[in-house]
């Protein structure tokens, strides 16, 4: 019942891709058109479902100025074939076109802090390795990730592992939670609660700390929108 922010619907062709075209929805927070201030950034994976049964949006106009900042969300809509950027072969592309044109897209359109810690990348499943990903391999760019319930079996898992091992630990806040009763589907070697802990494992083995972890709840989209 109290103020909302906005949302506005954004289009752009990603030459990085191919020249396909990509679809965002901005949430600009109660008092962005009316202030001055600049604001930190957000780029969430698998954009139109967290709008749409995540109601992300609504999470942040009842936490933002009470228990969170207000900050600029771009809700990222997938690709067709969403599992090549999802964790497949190309989630590295798709990490540059986050930084060569989405990043500067925003950052001219809006008014937004700059630096890596005023951005954050967030995802689930697929796109929460794509997140992680994305981060490790740029972290001059993003300095927050966020991941619920990550699949890692799309094919980049031991490359986005031996980034952390590889390159000086860099200066990464990151959030990654999962419930005792995850998705599986051991026929085709689906476990997102074995793969989340094996994830955590290894960054942590690569010298990072970790919010969150496994909690007791529902698979799937309640206990995604209920944590984030």
């Amino acid at each position: 019942d109290g103020v909302r922010g906005d949302l506005v619907e954004w289009a752009f062709t990603s030459e990085v891709l191919g020249g396909i075209e990509r679809k965002v929805t901005v949430y600009l927070p109660p008092g962005y058109r009316e202030s001055e201030n600049e604001y930190p950034l957000l780029i969430v994976h698998d954009g139109g479902n967290w709008l749409r049964q995540g109601l992300l949006n609504n999470t942040i106009d009842n936490l933002a100025g009470k228990r969170m900042q207000p900050l600029v969300v771009a809700f990222l809509e997938p690709r067709d074939e969403w599992w090549l950027e999802a964790g497949g072969t190309g989630t590295d592309a798709h990490a540059r076109m986050l930084v060569e044109e989405l990043v500067p897209l925003l950052d001219a359109r809006l008014r937004l802090r700059k630096g890596a810690q005023a951005r954050g990348l967030m995802g689930t499943e697929g796109y929460g390795l794509a997140a992680i990903y994305a981060a490790l391999e740029h972290p001059d760019v993003f300095g927050k990730v966020a991941m619920q319930s990550v699949q890692t079996g799309h094919g980049v898992e031991d490359a986005g592992m031996e980034r952390s091992e590889r390159q000086p630990k860099a200066d990464l806040d990151i959030y990654l939670d999962w419930s005792r009763w995850e998705i599986r589907n051991l026929d085709n070697g689906i476990d997102l609660g074995e793969e989340s802990r094996r994830l955590a494992e290894a960054l942590r083995a690569g010298g990072y700390e970790l919010a969150g972890g496994e909690v007791l709840d529902s698979a799937g989209w309640s206990g995604w929108r209920g944590k984030s």
